[in-house]
Order: C-alpha cells, then structure tokens, then sequence
C-alpha cells in the first residue's frame, strides 16, 4: 500500500515495532531481522477488523485533513492506535490512502479522527492508513497459519513441527517470484498443488538449472488454453502467445516448456472447466521445432487429455501449417 508514496504516508520501522508485537530472532532468522509469531500474536493489541461504513470518510477532505501536525510525534506515542481509534474497513482504507496523497501534495500534515465511544477528535498522522491495512493483512495471514496449524495437526504432525511453523521473517520478501514469508503457508495446506506454488518451483528451477531456454509459468498455459477456447467468438490472441508464435517462427526460440494443471476422473484426464476451476494434477509440455516433437510428461503416466492436444494443434498450426508434430513421452518420474 505503501509504493510511490511519500514518506509522510508511509510507517517507520520504529512506530511498527511499537505497535506490533515482534519477538526475538532465532536460529533460522537473519540476527538483526526482527519476526512475527503469526500463530501467538496477541489480537488484543491491534485494532478490531471493522465491516461497518465509517461514517467520519463522509465529510469532505477539508474537513478530515489539516495543515496542523499530529500530536503522536514519536513512535511511543503512536501506542493509541492500537485500541483508542475505530479502523476503517479496508476498501475505505484503500480510499483513505488515496485521499491522504492528495491532501499531503496541498501541505496537509494529520488527519482528524474520532476517538473510541466518544465525540473527541484527534489528529493523526498521514501514514496511519499505511498501518490499518497492514493489520488487515496480518489478520488474514494469522487466519492461514491458524489453519495450516489445524492442517499440520490433522496430519499427525509433531508438536516440534507446529512449533518450528509459529515463526517467520515478517514481510520478507523471496527473489524471481518466490513470494514473502507469509505465503510460506501455502505450502502447508492442500493448497501446495496451486499455481502460484509451481510458479514458485519454476523460478527455483530456472534459477538453479540455468536451462538454455525459457521455462513459461502457469499464467502462460492458462492464456494459452484461454485463448484457444475463445477463438470461437473471434476475439484476439493475447498477446503474450502471439510473441512466443513470433518467436518460434522466426528462430529466436526453439522449444517452449510448460506446466498444465489438469484434471483427473477416475481414469479420465481432462482440462478443468470454467475460470474458477482447478486442476488435483500438474503435467508437462515441452514443444521442440527441431525434430518436430511434442513431448508430454505425466508422472501417472495417463495419455494426453485431447482437448490440450487439439489447443497444441491449433497453436503450432498458427506457426507451422504445413509441418506435422509427432507426440512422445517426456521422461519423468512415476509415482
């Protein structure tokens, strides 16, 4: 919430550290990294989730926003946010941060803000906003872990194992795609088979293997089998599977390497059906131009659904209409 903003509208280091109950690092944590035990946090000291409208957001900004500065000067001070000042719920925040920018480029320094259970205002800083939304996420993270920690019980994990999952670097953000340390808990879950977790073992992969050529992430196959579905209606190609066409037809490429969520009844393999679908297995496809070979990789070793060879028909067509693919085996393990 914080990108291209002022200073003004964003929280320090120092007032989060107050009003975030952090802990001391541990072994598995950078020594100067402070870290948040997600599953222990103590919800009594952030603000409640609100859903209500608040009815303060009504007036206009000349009357929220003033020139004059907050009395909350230190982070000690910034202690009243956690119980003495009704949060906002989040699309308002949104909005609030939105109208804070504005006001901060006209000289504005605070805000008005009304004080729990009585009719007093009091002026608070331009990155309160920066702070509620923080606390939105850190609810919703606190939910995941909550349920990974079910999930790791139901699982008949070891208390040890819980205990070790209670504690990460917060907010740490992981290089090429690999997400921040809350996300960590998707892997904890029957979510681990999303697309944003093979996203993740895509860049691991690409980063560690340096393979010579590009490995597409999911959001590629699913423009890929998107497109293929709407070709019907004559709507346009997307764009991103026009380059790689181009690509391969002028020679800058030579193999395209995908991963395709699929669906698995009974002994039937099909793609998932609808926007919101999702697949229970991951396979590969890997098109090679020279020698012409459409390689697929199923660890269960099923054939290949036939509407995801029809799409690569109909994509290599694009490319190649004269030129025949023969379909083989990619080798790979088998569960």
């Amino acid at each position: 919430m914080t990108k291209n903003h002022p200073a003004e509208l964003t929280i320090s280091d120092a007032a989060v550290k107050i009003l975030i109950p952090t802990s001391d690092a541990t072994p598995i944590n950078h020594p100067n990294e402070s870290i948040l035990s997600i599953l222990n946090l103590n919800m009594k000291n952030l603000p409640k989730i609100s859903t209500t409208t608040t009815t303060h957001l009504l007036l206009p900004d000349e009357s929220i926003f003033t020139k004059s500065p907050s009395p909350i000067a230190s982070p000690e001070q910034s202690v009243i946010l956690r119980s003495q000042c009704r949060m906002p719920n989040l699309s308002e925040i949104d909005r609030l941060l939105e109208r804070a920018a504005h006001a901060h480029l006209k000289g504005c320094k605070s805000k008005s803000w009304p004080i729990q259970e009585t009719a007093r205002t009091i002026n608070l800083p331009l990155w309160t906003p920066t702070f509620w939304g923080l606390v939105y996420d850190i609810y919703a993270q606190r939910d995941i872990w909550t349920k990974t920690q079910a999930w790791l019980a139901d699982h008949a994990y070891t208390v040890q194992d819980i205990r070790f999952f209670g504690k990460f670097p917060w907010q740490t953000k992981y290089p090429r795609n690999l997400g921040n340390a809350f996300e960590l808990a998707r892997f904890l879950s029957d979510e681990w088979l999303s697309a944003e977790n093979i996203n993740q073992m895509l860049a691991v992969l690409d980063k560690q293997l340096m393979p010579p050529f590009l490995l597409e992430d999911t959001y590629w196959t699913h423009s890929l089998i998107k497109a293929y579905r709407e070709r019907v209606q004559g709507l346009p190609y997307r764009r991103n599977i026009e380059l790689v066409q181009n690509q391969l037809k002028d020679g800058t490429r030579d193999r395209i390497v995908f991963p395709v969520f699929v669906q698995l009844e009974k002994n039937l393999v099909v793609l998932p059906q609808g926007e919101e679908s999702k697949g229970n297995h991951w396979v590969v496809v890997a098109i090679v131009t020279e020698g012409k070979k459409v390689l697929y990789g199923d660890s269960l070793k099923h054939a290949m659904p036939l509407e995801l060879s029809d799409i690569l028909k109909w994509f290599l067509f694009e490319v190649f209409p004269e030129t025949v693919f023969d379909t083989a085996d990619l080798p790979c393990g088998t569960q």
